[in-house]
């Protein structure tokens, strides 16, 4: 069982080299070596769906920073429809992962790793829902569960500094909305400040563990 585990890891670890390269479908076959050893870690599940979204999102050309800039380019432009298949497949593997947290979490409150993969499959889906369905609300829903469960994780483990991308995201993006619709948000309690997300887009490039390279891949979007 500790050989598999260590195995399952070091799948892990080389899907997101391969990830953070551009190569999802070379992320997508270890992951699923992953979950083959590990079918109840929800993590391997949430790489396996995040895995497909950025195959999706590279397809439709989202993955082009120009799309990034001040302008918010990327609420404007249309993407083009995905593919059924992979779609569908990121549906199921998000699924599966969000299951199996919120499972943890029932049994144990007290479980920060579990609230952390809820709060990553919550942000995977708010990632979806604004960049590929252009649905700004059903995003904006998902990213607050998606704090909601990362501030909870790091209640529980203070050190988990991976949590603060999620937070440091979701601060930036709703202090990144004109004040004018910023007062709506507030209504609905969603605030945020840029330079609070900046902050624990650093903290989490620094210390954490396995969102370091995403936090900076957040912060270049940033500056």
């Amino acid at each position: 069982a500790e050989q598999a585990l260590i195995s399952a890891e070091v799948y892990e670890r080389k899907a997101l080299d391969h990830f953070y390269s551009a190569e999802f479908r070379e992320a997508e076959e270890l992951y699923k070596k992953a979950i083959a050893l590990e079918p109840e870690n929800p993590f391997y599940w949430n790489g396996l769906a995040d895995s497909y979204l950025f195959q999706l999102l590279l397809a439709a050309g989202r993955l082009d920073s120009r799309f990034y800039s001040a302008a918010n380019e990327f609420l404007d432009a249309k993407p083009a429809p995905p593919d059924a298949a992979i779609l569908k497949s990121m549906w199921e593997a998000l699924t599966r992962a969000r299951r199996l947290a919120e499972a943890r979490t029932r049994a144990n409150a007290n479980d920060a790793g579990a609230f952390y993969a809820l709060a990553v499959s919550h942000a995977i889906e708010a990632h979806f829902h604004l960049n590929l369905a252009r649905k700004p609300l059903n995003a904006l829903h998902d990213a607050g569960t998606a704090r909601d469960a990362a501030r909870r994780a790091r209640q529980l483990n203070p050190q988990n500094s991976d949590a603060n991308l999620i937070l440091g995201g979701y601060e930036f993006a709703i202090g990144s909305v004109p004040m004018a619709f910023r007062w709506l948000l507030a209504l609905g309690g969603h605030s945020g400040s840029k330079a609070r997300g900046v902050e624990l887009g650093q903290d989490a490039m620094m210390h954490g563990k396995r969102a370091s390279t995403a936090a900076l891949a957040l912060l270049a979007v940033a500056y």
